[in-house]
């Protein structure tokens, strides 16, 4: 009976210890999982992303325009990374092949650092685009796909319709995807000197003769459809700005107005005049190329002139301070002429 007794003790207490090691064991599992998912999930995070990329420019209201047409040529991508990483350097590859970029806006919040960049594209197709990110403290890399799909593009750039030109100067037009292009100026065909900038992105050059007075350009390509696209544009040539009576003619200017100053154009003297707006806004798509040689596009304001007596006019660009004051930025003189 006695080794009976011993027996269930000894029974009694191996299941408490069992019980005891399983209650453990489950209270130690269930403290490090959360934590382990926790980590897990902030590893992941700690990433380089493509958060946004889209087909740029994406100019659908002025995707055809006095400049000429403009589809997309490129990528809008937009970057994001930890700020532990630091502010770094990017590089660009579109299908393995490393492409020319601009940046653009950035930000940050939540720990992280967010910056936009432009790409070119290449041909339509699927398009596989690697960033490549180094810092001090990282070097990183990241993935994105999207399907690139565009007709092209063929447009004049750093001119408005109608603008004054007062010395010879170059016409320089920036096309992608576009073929058989030709430019004439006054029905003569121009010779076009070619640069390529990019892998299908020329920068098309040509040095024509202007007359005085109005001088009309007219542009030509076909499209990546294999459709021939056809643009004019209207240039004033005045050397030394000098204009006769009846002439008509526009300026361009900066009008990038902030909560702090706006723009406007005065005209002092009779011998010019302004012309009525057409249009409520004035502002006018041009397309450049920037410091880098990269296509970029920006809004200007335009104004008309018309000379109507002989004599000197003198035009002022004026920046209006909101706390008041104006400051002339540029003066230009005109001669009016009888004709």
């Amino acid at each position: 009976m006695k080794a009976v007794t011993t027996q269930a003790q000894k029974l009694f207490r191996w299941r408490n210890f069992l019980i005891f090691s399983l209650i453990l064991f489950f209270s130690q599992v269930r403290s490090i999982l959360p934590e382990s998912l926790s980590e897990k999930k902030e590893a992941e995070n700690k990433q380089l992303t493509v958060k946004i990329i889209q087909p740029w420019p994406a100019l659908e209201r002025f995707s055809t325009t006095k400049a000429g047409e403009a589809g997309p040529a490129g990528f809008l991508l937009e970057v994001r990374w930890p700020m532990e990483w630091d502010k770094g350097t990017f590089a660009f590859l579109v299908n393995g092949k490393r492409v020319p970029f601009r940046q653009g806006g950035g930000g940050f919040g939540s720990g992280f650092y967010e910056d936009s960049y432009y790409v070119y594209a290449g041909e339509p197709g699927k398009k596989i685009v690697e960033v490549i990110f180094t810092s001090e403290k990282m070097k990183a890399r990241c993935q994105a796909q999207a399907e690139f799909s565009s007709t092209g593009g063929l447009v004049v750039l750093d001119l408005v319709e109608g603008e004054l030109l007062d010395r010879p100067q170059p016409l320089k037009f920036l096309s992608w995807l576009f073929n058989h292009q030709r430019v004439l100026v006054n029905g003569l065909e121009q010779s076009l000197t070619r640069e390529e900038i990019s892998s299908g992105l020329q920068l098309l050059t040509c040095q024509p003769e202007f007359k005085p007075g109005l001088n009309q350009i007219t542009f030509s390509g076909v499209d990546y459809q294999g459709n021939l696209k056809e643009f004019s544009l209207n240039l004033f040539y005045a050397e030394d700005r000098k204009v006769k009576i009846g002439d008509i003619f526009s300026l361009k200017f900066d009008c990038h107005d902030t909560k702090s100053y706006s723009h406007y154009l005065v005209v002092e003297g009779q011998a010019l005049v302004r012309l009525e707006k057409k249009e409520p806004d004035n502002k006018y798509l041009i397309f450049k190329l920037d410091k880098d040689n990269f296509f970029a596009y920006e809004f200007v304001c335009q104004e008309f002139l018309k000379a109507v007596s002989p004599g000197q006019a003198t035009v002022k660009l004026v920046r209006s301070w909101w706390r008041g004051g104006d400051e002339v930025l540029k003066e230009v003189n005109f001669l009016v002429q009888e004709r």
